[in-house]
């Protein structure tokens, strides 16, 4: 009886997508919108509305907005089918030198979001697409779900290893079996991204701790740590024809 009664407890769920092309919230919604469905409580904090009604979602929406950058970020990363293309990388630059300071404090900054830190309701879980949502999951003391719209190559905390040789980087223009030639590629392409991420993901918390530890005294570990000890589940897309039908570990989903 006692297992029935916690199965049809409700759970809240904080889902955190701050950044990316509106297709990763498209690709999002329909998870929010099934545990609505099943009477759980679900926050939004994201970048651009997603649109539900219901009475149990709360939404916030982001202020500072990157998503003119991020549709010319996707358009290169599809037309140049390469992370290792120059133009990105003076892109990511540009993001990290002019516009990522502001962006990242928004996300602790903007009123609704201090609410939420100051009340300290109870979470759950928290949803996010990269690590710069690990911030929640130590504010709120609970489990990580990692969400990737495209496959999980980059899977941080899942303990899954890929093998780089024989599997193809999502944005790689070929697909296996590969060349001696392409692994080499492969292995450059998914250093290079694994690169970018730690790159923004540092810089997204080095903004965001300093400011949460000034004005509100919390001490967040870094997005690594959390990652580490905090990774519960995986929600990936996949495609067995481009992506190839790899095994993974039940973690992953």
């Amino acid at each position: 009886m006692l297992g029935l009664l916690g199965l049809a407890t409700a759970h809240h769920v904080l889902f955190f997508h701050n950044l990316g092309p509106r297709s990763h919230l498209i690709q999002l919604s329909p998870i929010m919108e099934q545990l609505l469905e099943n009477g759980h409580q679900v926050t939004a904090i994201i970048f651009s509305s997603v649109d539900i009604k219901h009475k149990n979602y709360t939404e916030i929406v982001l202020r500072a907005s990157l998503d003119e950058g991020m549709e010319k970020f996707s358009q290169m990363v599809v037309r140049r089918d390469s992370l290792l293309d120059p133009e990105l990388w003076k892109w990511i630059y540009k993001m990290v030198t002019e516009d990522l300071k502001e962006h990242a404090l928004d996300v602790v900054k903007h009123p609704e979001v201090q609410k939420l830190i100051k009340t300290r309701p109870r979470v759950d879980a928290v949803v996010t697409m990269w690590t710069a949502g690990t911030i929640f999951a130590e504010i709120f003391d609970c489990p990580l779900i990692l969400f990737s719209p495209n496959s999980p190559v980059i899977s941080k905390g899942t303990t899954n290893v890929i093998n780089f040789s024989v599997q193809p980087f999502i944005t790689a223009p070929f697909i296996e079996p590969m060349t001696f030639l392409q692994r080499l590629s492969n292995h450059a392409m998914i250093f290079a991204a694994r690169q970018a991420m730690s790159l923004l993901s540092s810089l997204f918390h080095s903004h965001q701790s300093s400011y949460l530890e000034s004005k509100l005294g919390l001490t967040v570990q870094p997005p690594d740590t959390v990652l580490r000890e905090r990774v519960a589940l995986m929600l990936t897309c996949s495609q067995p024809l481009t992506h190839g039908a790899w095994q993974y570990l039940p973690n992953i989903i």
